[in-house]
């Protein structure tokens, strides 16, 4: 049950990683930001300063949902 919660709490952090146009990579024609798996994320980035704006993203998603990482 807990792994179905994740993924739905989850379901718009694409969004806003989209939203704000910052990290991911490309992908043949597609720009992928993150992977998850089960109760795992991870931000696929190019670069140290497009990391540090999704985390900083990722937090805020976080604080909007409230949500939080134990």
């Amino acid at each position: 049950m807990s792994l179905l919660l994740f993924n739905l709490y989850i379901a718009d952090l694409d969004e806003k990683f989209r939203g704000g146009a910052i990290g991911g990579i490309g992908i043949d024609k597609q720009r992928i930001w993150n992977l998850t798996y089960a109760d795992d994320i991870v931000l696929l980035v190019k670069n140290r300063e497009a990391l540090q704006d999704m985390i900083g993203s990722f937090r805020r998603f976080l604080k909007e949902n409230k949500l939080e990482i134990i």
